[in-house]
């Protein structure tokens, strides 16, 4: 009886661990789905981020063909000063983006 009791406990506690690490592998399983979803939206975010400088620095150029052609064919001086005008609020914008972008890579 005695060898029964004790063969049960032996049961009790096998049973109690698996149940133990199935919900440690359950947790951790979570946990790195978790890590990776977070991961995925850092992506996107940095993505999206480096979207926005890409165009701000497309509007940059633009802003500085339309400045060069402004000059080029010696168009108004007030259409030259409207294209410098916007290509430094453009670039300024970039280099924000961009160091913004830095920093926190860093």
């Amino acid at each position: 009886e005695f060898a029964t009791a004790f063969a049960k406990q032996i049961e009790e506690a096998q049973r109690h661990q698996e149940e133990q690490d199935r919900a440690f592998e359950e947790r951790t399983k979570a946990a790195q789905a978790e890590a990776l979803q977070q991961r995925v939206d850092l992506n996107e975010e940095w993505t999206k981020r480096l979207d926005r400088t890409l165009l701000e620095l497309d509007l940059a150029h633009k802003s500085y063909q339309e400045l060069q052609t402004a000059v080029a064919t010696q168009g108004s001086r007030d259409k030259a000063q409207r294209a410098e005008k916007v290509l430094q609020q453009d670039g300024q914008i970039a280099a924000r983006e961009a160091d913004i972008l830095q920093r926190t890579m860093d």
